[in-house]
């Protein structure tokens, strides 16, 4: 017997609607399964890895890839024994879904939470710099002031979080300015001093150093497209004319470090990162005059419904950084 609740009635008529309603609810959960799947086997990279974060038996899993490159018309993986790896056409459906997806979850939660405490997954992007000094702290007060936030942190260069937040693939990232993308909301949060870190023994003579001081020892830098390496670079030429000899190129902050603490160098990074890690007795550090600095920003993906969760842990986020680059 179908319920009052279940019928659609006209004088002289009389019809049964929801079972239709049933079976485009039941379509829509399959499509959300099938992406929410796609998108787990191509981040995990092979069936049955996937298959145990999911816990979906690895034919299953197969099945639902497999209807889903039959809807698009696509192969979306190409298979092998190394496991799964993404087509062009599958790199642009994971890049158009996989940011939607992470949307509708964090609406869900909102909804879920509403008559609650912020709750859901928060995505944050980070240069490692800025990671390295603000991370503990803003995990420690995110875990005692919200606790049913999920925090996710992820390290990566400027250009590569510049892409993800374009993707919605994170909800807010710290990154260096100024050369900031002008379809991002963005706000500067704190300017980081540059540094000169040499091996103790081994550095300028006591006092500020000139950007010309750099000629004087080889330099361990990251790569030539890093935002520091271009920003000294671009320093040493303006202010002095030269161009540095780059000895060693080394993309981890750590790794520079370890270099110059053997003497194979000198190196420059922000200040907040000298004062946390190279602050132990075996490295000299010199601030630069006139001053070399960079600018610290929040970018928000422009456009982006913000959750309480994400706007509690934006402003949390924005405290500790301005508290700790000061």
């Amino acid at each position: 017997m179908v319920s009052a609740r279940h019928m659609y009635c006209l004088p002289g008529r009389c019809e049964i609607i929801m079972p239709a309603c049933r079976v485009y609810q039941d379509c829509m959960d399959m499509e959300l399964h099938r992406l929410r799947t796609f998108v787990a086997v191509a981040e995990i990279g092979s069936l049955s890895g996937a298959s145990d974060v999911l816990r979906i038996a690895q034919p299953a899993l197969s099945r639902q890839i497999r209807l889903l490159e039959e809807e698009v018309g696509q192969q979306l993986f190409t298979r092998s024994h190394a496991g799964m790896r993404l087509t062009p056409a599958g790199g642009e459906l994971l890049g158009r879904v996989s940011g939607l997806l992470r949307q509708l979850e964090q609406s869900l939660d909102e909804v879920r939470s509403f008559a609650q405490d912020p709750a859901g997954e928060v995505t944050i992007a980070m240069v490692p710099t800025v990671c390295a000094v603000v991370a503990e702290a803003l995990v420690r007060r995110v875990a005692r002031e919200l606790p049913q936030v999920r925090l996710r942190l992820i390290e990566g260069y400027t250009s590569h979080i510049l892409d993800w937040l374009h993707q919605r693939e994170v909800d807010m990232a710290v990154i260096y300015g100024p050369a900031i993308d002008l379809h991002l909301r963005a706000r500067i949060l704190a300017t980081d001093e540059l540094v000169l870190i040499a091996a103790a023994g081994q550095g300028p003579a006591p006092g500020p150093v000139a950007v010309a001081d750099l000629a004087e020892k080889p330099l361990i830098l990251p790569g030539s497209q890093h935002g520091l390496r271009l920003v000294i670079e671009k320093a040493a030429e303006e202010r002095s004319g030269i161009r540095l000899t780059i000895a060693v190129e080394a993309g981890a902050f750590a790794t520079s470090l370890e270099l110059v603490a053997a003497g194979l160098g000198w190196t420059v990074l922000p200040g907040s990162t000298a004062a946390r890690f190279a602050a132990d007795g075996r490295f000299e550090i010199r601030p630069f005059a006139p001053r070399l600095s960079r600018q610290v920003v929040l970018a928000e993906p422009p456009g982006q419904p913000a959750t309480r969760a994400i706007e509690r842990v934006t402003a949390i986020l924005s405290e500790e950084t301005e508290r700790l680059l000061r």
